[in-house]
């Protein structure tokens, strides 16, 4: 998705690699902290689901707009905020 957004992202790119590093950084520590048995990939799925919902924002402002954008970054979004609470109850 980041390679499909680049050209479109001007002189924001290293903001938006570094926002993606970040957030790949954290999911990854949060699974390596909870354990493979209790919440890790809770937590880096949560992670990844961040960064789809942030991916479908992206693609709808910069690439291309797309019917039920909004739609689709809030389910990601919720469901990413809900596997972290679950990671950290888990």
């Amino acid at each position: 998705m980041l390679a499909r957004l680049w050209p479109y992202l001007g002189g924001e790119r290293w903001v938006v690699v570094a926002y993606v590093g970040a957030i790949v950084f954290m999911g990854w520590r949060a699974a390596v902290r909870a354990g493979a048995a209790a919440g890790g990939p809770l937590a880096l799925a949560g992670a990844l689901f961040f960064m789809t919902s942030d991916a479908l924002l992206a693609e709808d402002r910069f690439a291309r707009p797309f019917a039920a954008a909004d739609a689709a970054v809030m389910v990601t979004y919720y469901a990413a905020q809900t596997l972290i609470a679950a990671s950290a109850i888990a």
